[in-house]
């Protein structure tokens, strides 16, 4: 995570809080979640064609090479991941328990990190998109109290 040397909120804000709700946010991981929450179908279709894409790339440029072999192996690293129910279910947990801190942060400030506006707010915003966009929106967001 960057530092922030002058925040969206300036001065009105907590760094510590900001930083910790920025770690926060960026230690979940929003590719496994949405990975498993994707039709097996339709995600072994996207990882063969990913896969094919990068070793298409890899080819047409030799002095990459060593990024897309990376980039592969990231790739088997995630569909092995996919097929660890514990890591998936530690993952959703994260996501229950970072939701929740927030809820519980959100009744005694109008922001994260305060009373303004800050990075820490603008790295929550795509979570809750990501769950809006898969659906999944009730079960995570409107169920809560």
């Amino acid at each position: 995570i960057d530092s922030v040397n002058e925040p969206l909120g300036m001065n009105d804000i907590d760094r510590e809080r900001l930083e910790e709700w920025m770690q926060k946010v960026d230690e979940w991981n929003p590719k496994l979640f949405t990975l498993s929450h994707t039709p097996f179908k339709l995600r072994r279709y996207f990882s063969r064609f990913k896969r094919r894409v990068t070793i298409a790339r890899m080819a047409e440029n030799p002095d990459l090479a060593s990024k897309y072999r990376s980039k592969l192996h990231n790739a088997y690293a995630t569909e092995e991941l996919l097929n660890n129910v514990d890591a998936i279910n530690a993952n959703e947990q994260q996501l229950v328990n970072l939701l929740d801190s927030a809820d519980n942060q959100l009744a005694f400030t109008q922001y994260l990190a305060g009373a303004s506006f800050t990075m820490a707010d603008v790295m929550l915003i795509p979570v809750l998109a990501r769950l809006e966009l898969l659906q999944l929106d009730k079960e995570f967001i409107h169920s809560r109290n």
